[in-house]
């Protein structure tokens, strides 16, 4: 099974147990791209769908594939995203930052109140194969717990996948 299956299985469970929807993005020439997605029952505002491309530099899924994809492959897919659309470069202090904690979180970003998370998945060459994210509304968390629920899972997906290990210490 790969890293993709793999992820979609344990973010189908995620979105069945907290009050978020989430799903699995790979990267793509246009950048970030859903290529599974899972709507909670307890969550109602949902603005994403499956295949929909998601801004390079203002969602935390775009923050992970920065941290993680060689600065010329960024390069190329932010020339495909309008200015508008991907919003404004993040500086190498906010990479260096996803990059150690292997977490993006960006809240009020896109939609008010809205929360998005993202993580990456690594393949057995610790390479990044995809990225979990989930967007979530602050007030329907029921717990400071669920708020960590991404990280806790991703960290259980890069065990599955012999990627790279990260744990939910670090938050």
């Amino acid at each position: 099974m790969d890293a993709v299956e793999i992820a979609a299985q344990h973010m189908k469970s995620l979105t069945h147990q907290h009050a978020l929807s989430g799903g699995v993005a790979i990267w793509t020439d246009r950048g970030p791209t859903l290529v599974r997605w899972y709507r909670s029952a307890y969550f109602s505002i949902d603005p994403l769908a499956l295949g929909d491309i998601l801004p390079i530099d203002n969602t935390a899924c775009g923050l992970v594939f920065q941290a993680f994809l060689p600065k010329a492959t960024i390069d190329a897919a932010r020339r495909q995203q309008p200015a508008h659309f991907r919003g404004k470069p993040p500086t190498k202090a906010v990479l260096d930052e996803v990059r150690e904690r292997c977490w993006s979180e960006l809240t009020s970003h896109l939609l008010s109140n809205v929360t998005g998370q993202a993580a990456p998945v690594f393949d057995a060459q610790h390479e990044i194969a995809c990225a979990v994210t989930t967007v979530s509304d602050l007030g329907q968390l029921k717990s400071p717990d669920d708020r960590h629920a991404l990280l806790r899972e991703a960290s259980l997906i890069n065990q599955a996948t012999g990627g790279r290990a990260f744990g939910s210490d670090s938050h």
